[in-house]
């Protein structure tokens, strides 16, 4: 999963690099609109808009672009005018030909808006004009012009003039500058007119003007036929002004504190910014600095990221489900979906380009419609006339009549303009002035097509993006009595396009099949995989060793064959562990139980030969005292019957009291037991013993008996890797365990060392019996009766006269053996049944009768009769 994220992490990156690494399109001349604004500074503040982002950015008098301001994506920026070095802008919306804006970019780079055009207002204005009188703007409709003025702060528009073009005029643009109103109309002239204080109208005309603005409050112009930019309403008048020098000049304007004209010029294929002083000519294509650059790239890679971590979500979801789920069908599921996700994100991809390149098809299709129908119509009219401008105006207007056609999902506009033979200059057109150059109008791929379809001499049509709409061109030669007179262009403008539906279209289709294929693969695979889960619940018993497999039925498929060898594999099994639990049950029965508890392993498969440890503990040595009498009376069957019962009973109390069997074998003359936490464990094992022993008849229960010891001791496995052994190594309880065959007829049923009484936790009743201690004086150990597993009456009987035998001991060992023999007489007479005083008493009257008093020492049951 780490590598995964890591990966694509990784690839995050090289994408950011890449795609900042890759040229931006933006900001680019050739597709800015057809307006520019020139503000006090000399910077010249241009647009662009594109369906992805729209833009407003400032070339300094230098040709750098440091400067750029984002607006509203979803609108289109159609309008610049300047005043100081404050900019005033008109924008319409992207999808729809209805309502419009105007706003303010002020000097601090805030953007303020001053009007909303929505019912009395619904059409864009034509121009707009910023002097200190306030705002004009200017609206061309097919028959009149209306010019409305508003205050520099914003607020109502207030009708100025209206005006209406006389019959057949055709005004391509208008504005109102230095209060006067100017109109270009579709021949070539400009004309002027003031309306003074008596309603009287002055009209001045001038000819061969192709493009018409304002700037500053002043009027602007082009000149074609001469190259010369006018400035100024006498500039105007007089066709007076700067020559430019431009190719194919598309729009220009004047402004700034040294009164530059400024126009953008196709020159060669390239589009380029002339700056046009009092001695120079400067032409600029602009640099967009660093931060500029990556303020237009940021839209486009915030997208692409944003896409890219969406899948590299979806891969990581689908890595995790396939590492982290144990289920199968989830992970195929998951891989399913993923892919199925993949390929509808692909499918609705090329789904769109495919819708895209089809609009434009269908652009040009209707393009070359519209084309034929022109054409059609100009046979039937006088095409000579009409180009030499001596035809009726109405079928002028039939001719270049723009065609709007709205449907539910986009807009189409229809414009059509006749061009000259050479295919080079707009002669009829509802959009320019005649004799303005092709490249000005429609731009240099037009032209080059207009150039294309002179050269082949037949009709082409081709579909390109202009203003961020999808545009498509139909350009035919025009004849007449078999003479080529003219070049007629038909365009058609995708206005508006529901972009949403169109989306909608391309990619819920396979969204919403892929979810329906994504419910049907995850319905399948947990259908189908539903007899593996079954059996995988049966593996997941068997491996717990439940080996019983209910019948079940099963496909003839692979999971069928992995059941049926399931089956076979079961019953193997079964017999397999059938035979292991038997062999293992039999070898158990011959380890002692804990060994490997006390060689620190976690099972008894994992001791081997030579595993040992020091073992710290109290050891109880165990005998059966009454052995040897009934294996005299019973038979071989009975005495080894009465050895299993004596031994269940054994185990039963080891098991309640937590002790450990140490001997190897079962012996009856001695057994070391092990009671590791505490010394009381054997003496509450010594009361469950002679508890359970007393309940049994008599003549078969077992006379107990038990030492215990507290020490250390060596303990671990001896032998061979066929035949292995446990030993205990002690001295200490190899010299104990003699004296068990002493106590035998004494009435002591259990005795402790001195150490093992005082590391009790809880006080037992004892009394002391005396000491042993081995030939060279090693060991000596104070041996004491515990009287916990007596009845109350014995108990009572031992504590009434132990004042007396311990001054009995006491006097043993000081060699007074007339008055120790006395007392232990007494106590006898007390309870007859008490072996210890008893073997003082014969201890008494042997030393008493020797020359040699305690030569043989004071041991407990140091003489033997």
């Amino acid at each position: 999963m780490r590598k995964a994220v890591g990966i694509l992490v990784v690839l995050g990156i090289l994408l950011a690099v890449l795609l900042l690494a890759l040229p931006t399109g933006l900001p680019e001349l050739s597709n800015a609109e057809k307006t520019l604004a020139v503000t006090e500074d000399q910077t010249v503040y241009l647009t662009e808009s594109t369906s992805g982002s729209s833009w407003l950015y400032g070339v300094r008098d230098d040709g750098s672009v440091e400067k750029a301001y984002p607006q509203d994506s979803s609108f289109r920026i159609t309008l610049l005018s300047a005043y100081g070095n404050d900019v005033y802008f008109v924008q319409t919306p992207q999808l729809t030909e209805k309502g419009w804006q105007l706003l303010c970019l002020r000097e601090d780079g805030t953007t303020e808006l001053l009007y909303e055009g929505t019912g009395d207002f619904p059409v864009a204005p034509e121009a707009v004009n910023v002097s200190p009188s306030g705002i004009d703007l200017t609206f061309l409709t097919d028959d009149k012009i209306s010019v409305y003025r508003m205050e520099l702060s914003g607020g109502e528009p207030v009708q100025l003039l209206e005006t209406e073009l006389a019959e057949g005029e055709i005004a391509v643009s208008a504005v109102f500058a230095e209060d006067k109103l100017f109109c270009l109309l579709s021949d070539g002239r400009v004309r002027s007119s003031r309306t003074g204080e008596q309603n009287s109208e002055a009209l001045q005309e001038t000819e061969g003007f192709t493009l018409l603005s304002a700037s500053q409050g002043s009027v602007w112009a082009y000149r074609e036929e001469t190259g010369t930019a006018c400035s100024g309403s006498i500039a105007v008048q007089n066709g007076s002004g700067v020559e430019v020098n431009g190719q194919a000049v598309l729009y220009g304007g004047r402004g700034g504190a040294k009164g530059q004209t400024v126009v953008v010029s196709v020159e060669n294929g390239s589009t380029v910014l002339l700056r046009i002083g009092d001695a120079d000519v400067r032409r600029q294509t602009p640099e967009a600095s660093f931060r500029v650059r990556m303020q237009f790239k940021a839209p486009g890679l915030i997208f692409l990221l944003l896409t890219y971590a969406v899948c590299a979500a979806l891969i990581l979801f689908t890595v995790f489900l396939c590492t982290r789920m144990h289920r199968l069908a989830v992970r195929v599921t998951a891989c399913c979906i993923c892919l199925l996700l993949f390929a509808a994100g692909v499918s609705g991809t090329i789904s769109w380009v495919d819708a895209q390149g089809q609009s434009g098809q269908l652009l040009e299709t209707q393009a070359a419609s519209a084309g034929k129908i022109r054409e059609d119509i100009l046979e039937e009219l006088d095409l000579t006339s009409i180009l030499a401008g001596n035809a009726d105006q109405a079928e002028l207007r039939r001719l270049i009549a723009p065609l709007d056609i709205e449907t539910e999902e986009q807009s189409v506009s229809f414009r059509a303009s006749v061009l000259t033979a050479e295919g080079d200059t707009v002669q009829i057109s509802d959009q320019a002035a005649a004799g303005s150059p092709v490249a000005s109008v429609y731009g240099e791929q037009v032209r080059a097509l207009a150039q294309s379809a002179v050269t082949q001499d037949k009709a082409m049509q081709q579909s390109l993006e202009c203003g961020g709409n999808t545009c498509a061109y139909d350009i035919r030669p025009l004849y007449r009595y078999g003479e080529k007179v003219g070049m007629l262009v038909s365009q058609v403008v995708l206005v508006r396009t529901d972009y949403a539906n169109m989306l909608g279209r391309s990619f819920l289709p396979p969204f919403w099949s892929a979810l329906l294929a994504s419910v049907a693969v995850a319905f399948l695979t947990f259908t189908m995989m539903r007899p593996l889960r079954c059996l995988m619940e049966r593996v997941r018993r068997i491996s717990e060793g439940d080996f019983n497999l209910m019948p079940l039925r099963t496909a003839s498929d692979e999971v069928g064959d992995m059941w049926q060898s399931l089956r076979e594999m079961s019953v193997s099994l079964r017999i397999k562990d059938y035979e292991t639990n038997a062999t293992v049950h039999s070898f158990y029965r011959f380890v002692p139980r804990g060994l490997d508890r006390l060689l620190n392993r976690a099972s008894i498969m994992e001791t081997s030969l030579g595993d040992m440890a020091n073992v710290t503990g109290t050891v109880g040595i165990l005998s059966i005292q009454n052995r040897d009498e009934l294996r005299a009376s019973l038979d071989d069957s009975g005495f080894l019957g009465f050895l299993s019962d004596s031994y269940s009973v054994i185990d039963h109390q080891m098991e309640r009291h937590e002790g450990t069997l140490l001997s190897s074998g079962f012996d009856p003359e001695g057994m070391e037991i092990l009671f590791q936490k505490s010394p009381d464990q054997g003496v509450s094992f010594s009361q469950g013993l002679l508890g359970e022993s007393n309940g049994m008849a008599k003549e078969q229960a077992a006379d107990f008996f038990l030492l215990l010891h507290s020490t250390s001791f060596l303990y671990g496995l001896v032998g061979t890797e066929q035949r292995t052994f446990s030993l205990l190594s002690s001295s200490e309880i190899a010299f104990l365990h003699s004296f068990s065959r002493h106590f035998k007829g004494t009435g002591v049923r259990v005795a402790a060392t001195e150490a093992c009484l005082k590391a009790m936790a809880r006080p037992c009743t004892s009394r002391y019996i005396g000491f042993v201690s081995s030939e060279d004086g090693k060991y000596r150990y104070k041996l004491h009766q515990i009287l916990e597993g007596c009845s109350d009456l014995e108990k009572s009987l031992y504590l009434s006269y132990d004042e007396k035998f311990q001054k009995g001991i006491s006097l043993f060992c000081q060699n007074d053996f007339y008055l120790a023999r006395n007392l232990f007489s007494a106590i006898l007479k007390l309870n007859p049944n008490d072996g210890i005083a008893r073997w003082y008493l014969f201890a008494c009257e042997h030393y008493f009768n020797k020359n040699d008093p305690g030569s043989e020492g004071y041991n407990l049951f140091g003489i033997q009769g």
